[in-house]
């Protein structure tokens, strides 16, 4: 996304959606500029934003902005030092607590320090001190989704979203990933620290480099 364009990279190419287009490269659309696009009034009556997941990944050397929607990708590894690592992390939660199209979302975080609940509207954020109280929080999720299937009226489950910091080991990787195998189609998703152990539990995850500079 830049101050001109906004672009759409697809895990495979489609037709083209209204009000995109698709020009020379397939899996690629671009947002048509003479587009008619929804007025303010409009968008202020949607009740849930369309891409609640949507966070900022970093830019390219033309400072393009690349985001990357959460929820459509499950599961996020950051790959670097444990002081990269946390500063992509808090980037990540502060990003997501302020936005506002995340404003239906459950936001839950691990190991990115006390001092961030201050920086955050109380509310969006809920830290949590280690991956086994996510599971129990997860756990409470699926048989609350489980208990409520088949009713009418019944409101649709918000997003819910991990950033964790911290350390994760193998049981608890494992553990995470039971737990979000059982969610199937629940809008979830987890970003987590890469290491030996996630990697394992989460073979298919996306793996991003944490190290300024990087690409």
């Amino acid at each position: 996304m830049s101050d001109h364009a906004v672009e759409l990279i697809l895990d495979a190419p489609a037709e083209a959606l209204a009000p995109f287009t698709q020009k020379t490269r397939a899996g690629r659309w671009f947002l048509d500029a003479k587009a008619k696009l929804l007025d303010l009034e409009t968008t202020a009556d949607i009740p849930t934003a369309p891409y609640p997941g949507l966070v900022t990944l970093g830019a390219t050397e033309n400072g393009d902005l690349l985001l990357a929607d959460l929820l459509h990708t499950g599961a996020l590894l950051l790959d670097g030092t444990a002081d990269d690592v946390l500063a992509v992390g808090r980037a990540m939660a502060l990003e997501a607590g302020t936005c506002g199209w995340t404003d239906h979302t459950e936001i839950m975080t691990v190991g990115l320090g006390t001092r961030l609940a201050t920086l955050l509207p109380r509310g969006r954020v809920r830290p949590l001190p280690h991956v086994s109280a996510v599971v129990a929080d997860l756990g409470a999720l699926l048989l609350e989704v489980h208990q409520q299937t088949g009713g009418t009226g019944m409101p649709e489950p918000l997003p819910w979203i991990l950033v964790c910091a911290g350390d994760v080991d193998a049981e608890q990787a494992w553990q995470l990933a039971d737990a979000v195998s059982a969610a199937r189609d629940l809008p979830i998703a987890i970003v987590l620290p890469a290491n030996d152990a996630t990697r394992a539990a989460f073979p298919a995850a996306e793996n991003i480099a944490t190290a300024p500079g990087t690409r």
